[in-house]
């Protein structure tokens, strides 16, 4: 090798290293805007139904009971726009159920009577694209005659 080739790369060499150095001084910037965000992002979850309002009904005919609740009002203190699950249950069984974004509604049921007072319950929860909340419940007992016209 010449001492030409070797200065050629030694001055390669150090061209190489001050581009090096020189590159991230050339590529510091710093942001001075205080332009305000376009999108904000938050957060939100689903809630309980509480507060229930309505109406039910216990009869009696022959050796069966029924039951006719309407819901005609609750709180949804979660996000706008979900759909409710209502259900009339007695005990672990569903006798009746709607779902609906609508607050009033009716349900209906019935079960052999056994000269013993019922208690029957109904549940609300909330549905949003996905997400649910939890259930909230009332429960509505009917006297051993089997007949009671009331509000909650």
């Amino acid at each position: 090798m010449t001492w030409f080739d070797h200065c050629r790369r030694a001055a390669s060499v150090l061209l190489v290293v001050l581009c090096l150095l020189a590159v991230p001084a050339v590529a510091n910037a710093r942001f001075t805007a205080s332009k305000p965000a376009a999108v904000s992002v938050g957060t939100d979850r689903m809630e309980t139904p509480a507060n229930f309002t309505g109406t039910y009904r216990c009869t009696k005919s022959g050796n069966t009971e029924f039951m006719s609740v309407t819901v005609t009002n609750f709180t949804d203190a979660g996000p706008v726009g979900s759909t409710y699950g209502y259900g009339l249950a007695l005990g672990a069984t569903v006798k009746d159920q709607a779902y609906t974004t609508v607050k009033p509604q009716t349900l209906d049921g019935s079960r052999t009577s056994d000269g013993q007072a019922t208690t029957w319950t109904v549940g609300i929860q909330a549905y949003l694209k996905g997400w649910n909340g939890a259930v909230g419940t009332e429960n509505i007992i009917c006297p051993s005659s089997g007949v009671k016209n009331g509000t909650f």
